[in-house]
């Protein structure tokens, strides 16, 4: 290998094909500089899209393509999931006003309205969501305060980055 370049945008590692045969068999002991070729020698170039993105504190670089591990759900995300759709089933339930489920949830009227809509999402993005696939700008904050949620699943599919 000679060497990596990280881009906000993309990650491009540039090889010496000659020593492509010696990183893939892992044998360590043949890297030696010794063995490095001139620098003017061609070199194969891999790139991968990859994008930034904030996540909590810190700043994930995400490679794009399919991911040989699982992705992990957001719990700020998850946490949102499941506490529509407890509001939701209470609810639902009746014996309480909206006022009443809002007041024993500790939330506001407006805030638990913004909560019971994501009760409503399609089936694959709530399941996207808990699964840690969902679109790498989607956080909390803008699930919650989208200010037009759509009903319909395939226009919320559009407004939430599904598409």
């Amino acid at each position: 290998m000679t060497r990596i370049d990280l881009r906000p945008d993309q990650v491009d590692i540039h090889l010496l094909p000659e020593r492509l045969g010696i990183i893939l068999t892992g044998d360590a002991s043949a890297l030696s500089p010794a063995l490095a070729a001139a620098e003017d020698a061609p070199t194969l170039t891999l790139c991968a899209p990859a994008r930034l993105r904030r996540a909590g504190m810190e700043m994930k670089m995400l490679i794009d393509g399919k991911q040989a591990h699982k992705a992990k759900p957001e719990p700020s995300l998850v946490k949102l999931i499941v506490k529509a759709q407890k509001l939701r089933e209470q609810f639902i339930r009746g014996g309480d006003r909206m006022d009443g489920i809002a007041e024993n949830a500790g939330v506001s009227r407006s805030y638990f309205t913004h909560l019971v809509k994501l009760a409503f999402l399609a089936p694959d993005i709530t399941k996207a969501i808990l699964d840690g696939r969902h679109p790498p700008g989607l956080t909390a904050s803008r699930l919650i305060n989208h200010a037009r949620l759509p009903l319909g699943w395939k226009e919320q599919r559009k407004a939430l980055g599904f598409t």
